[in-house]
């Protein structure tokens, strides 16, 4: 569990670009000088596009169909949260496409949205972000495959989160894309025998 002191979270593209070729999140952190970075959204592998609608700021950038009935985390005014449309909300910094929501309100919400999702069940690399009722935002970055590393299961997760009274988590790409960058440097094992995956966006805080 990594919980920086900086709550300024913020969202960024593979080489700047939404369109552009993946980057890895090692890349990224260091390009821009990042305290912390980690991967983010689900994206497409095979044709390199991210998912659902995107809302950057101002900006509103459309990806592939949002598959899975996948709902959006949403960060504003500090805070995060989710939705089914972010063309409905007023003023937010950013939305994006991972899985769902695990907890909210301090419960687990987990059988609300997993009815098709694919992993349900298996132990997995796992990527969440999740915020306590103070605003504090921090990253549970779970290692699997490599190294004979099990992983956890979004059960298992949520039950850690629980436990340290976490307020709100979602579910963000895990699987081979998770990569925790703090001072430039890849804080989990890579759980593919290719090294570090090049992903598409990230969320990110500078000191």
């Amino acid at each position: 569990m990594t919980e920086p002191k900086s709550k300024s979270l913020a969202r960024g593209f593979a080489k700047d670009d939404f369109n552009g070729i993946s980057e890895k999140t090692s890349s990224f952190a260091n390009r821009n000088d990042v305290f912390l970075a980690v991967n983010a959204s689900t994206f497409d592998v095979n044709t390199n596009e991210l998912r659902g609608i995107n809302v950057q700021g101002e900006q509103i950038f459309k990806g592939q169909s949002n598959i899975y009935g996948r709902t959006y985390l949403i960060y504003k005014e500090g805070k995060l949260g989710y939705t089914s449309d972010p063309l409905k909300e007023k003023n937010i910094d950013f939305s994006l496409v991972g899985f769902f929501p695990i907890i909210a309100n301090k419960e687990n919400v987990i059988h609300k949205f997993d009815e098709d999702y694919p992993h349900k069940g298996n132990p997995n690399p796992q990527q969440i972000i999740y915020q306590y009722s103070d605003g504090q935002i921090g990253f549970l970055t779970v290692e699997g495959r490599s190294n004979n590393q099990r992983g956890l299961t979004i059960e298992e997760c949520c039950d850690i989160l629980i436990e340290h009274n976490v307020d709100f988590a979602y579910l963000m790409d895990g699987g081979g894309s998770i990569s925790t960058c703090i001072n430039g440097f890849m804080v989990n094992d890579a759980p593919e025998r290719s090294g570090e995956r090049p992903v598409k966006d990230f969320l990110y805080f500078k000191e």
